[in-house]
């Protein structure tokens, strides 16, 4: 049995299928390089950027043998053609359509972009920087 590639009517009902499950709402923080300290080191800031649909999903530790790992402390889907990159963060505002406290994350390696959507994993930001 072979299969076939995915059409683009059923790429766009997927597409639209997963959009309308990001019941989150995210702010991009944009990376750029701010200035350059007294050792001559970048140091950098984060902008604001877009606020995009997104979905939420939280992680615990993952086991390896007696190990447990933390592989992220969530993973975040967004849409197609969301521009965003390694370097950049995410702001959570809202979870379920609701307003909450905002929750900033890292992005961990490579946004994957599957065929219906970006998929990042991420790490919570605890240095008081979010």
């Amino acid at each position: 049995m072979s299969l076939r590639a995915l059409s683009k009517g059923e790429l766009g009902r997927m597409r639209l299928t997963q959009n309308s499950a990001m019941l989150d709402t995210c702010v991009l923080m944009i990376y750029a390089e701010a200035s350059r300290d007294e050792y001559n080191k970048p140091t950098y800031a984060y902008t604001d950027g877009k606020t995009v649909p997104c979905g939420l999903s939280f992680r615990t530790t993952e086991r390896m043998g007696q190990a447990q790992v933390a592989a992220g402390d969530a993973v975040l889907r967004l849409p197609i053609g969301t521009e965003i990159t390694r370097l950049d963060r995410l702001k959570v505002t809202k979870r379920h359509g609701e307003p909450i406290t905002p929750i900033t994350f890292d992005i961990i390696g490579e946004p994957q972009r599957g065929p219906s959507g970006l998929v990042l994993t991420l790490l919570k930001v605890t240095d008081g920087s979010g």
